[in-house]
């Protein structure tokens, strides 16, 4: 059988024109999407940076305001009405708060918001008001489910008297899988390409998901939660709890840690 040189030159040449074409598109493809993903995960940790000082803005405000409170109150315990009125100002002034309280040196509720009214006179026994009796000092609590049967994080201020006696704390708590104004600005999450955003806190228990039902499931075995709950920010591709490929961007948010004892430090992350 007669070959055609020219014919198999042609060929040779169409098929070595191919090839070429298909490696630079695949060169091409290969730059690109590695270019998608580096923009996407630094995209992914300048807004985790971003939510991070958010929460920790949202979070000193909410301690200030406490703190005012207990100022205020500082010669006003044994006076219920006043007790009342504070609570329930604290709590309608700014609605950073689900509920609001003032507990007694002995964990006695000596003034809670309309909602828990019941509850007067009773004494807590909550891991939130325990904490908060010990340390004595400003406090983020761990979350943990209250009497009332709500997962919460609990912010408490320290009441002394004029001469330093400690009379016991206000607090005000905000739900972690109800409406809260935590959920609210955790909530402003404005990508639309199947991104979402969760937070952690030092020991990996989900404080914030867009799934409620996952808040108080622990992630610390997720490679991005164990590196921020170490107090490193940055962002990696990774496969989630869930088997998902997904690259994450993630932050710490250094008030939390700062604001008692256990550390409860709140670690944004998107993906």
């Amino acid at each position: 059988m007669r070959i055609n040189l020219r014919g198999l030159v042609l060929a040779l040449t169409v098929l070595s024109a191919i090839a070429a074409t298909a490696n630079a598109l695949y060169a091409s493809y290969l730059v690109q999407r590695d270019q998608l993903i580096s923009n996407t995960l630094e995209s992914n940790r300048v807004y985790a940076a971003k939510l991070a000082e958010s929460t920790t803005n949202f979070l000193k405000s909410a301690q200030q305001q406490l703190a005012y409170s207990a100022r205020h109150l500082a010669t006003q315990v044994d006076a219920p009405d006043v007790l009342a009125a504070e609570v329930a100002r604290l709590q309608e002034q700014a609605n950073d708060f689900n509920s609001v309280g003032v507990i007694g040196a002995d964990g006695t509720i000596l003034a809670t918001t309309q909602t828990f009214r019941n509850f007067l006179g009773t004494r807590i026994d909550s891991p939130g008001s325990r904490a908060a009796l010990q340390a004595r000092q400003p406090l983020i609590s761990k979350p943990y489910v209250s009497i009332a049967g709500n997962m919460l994080i609990n912010l408490s201020h320290p009441i002394y008297s004029n001469d330093g006696g400690y009379l016991g704390y206000i607090a005000g708590t905000i739900y972690l899988r109800n409406d809260s104004a935590l959920q609210q600005l955790l909530g402003k999450h404005h990508y639309v390409d199947g991104s979402y955003l969760f937070v952690v806190d030092s020991e990996g228990q989900l404080i914030y998901h867009v799934e409620a039902a996952r808040v108080g499931e622990n992630v610390a075995h997720n490679p991005v939660v164990a590196a921020v709950t170490r107090g490193e920010s940055g962002a990696q591709r990774v496969v989630n709890t869930k088997g998902v490929d997904m690259l994450a961007g993630y932050a710490p948010e250094p008030l939390s840690s700062r604001s008692g004892r256990p550390p409860s430090r709140w670690n944004p992350s998107t993906s």
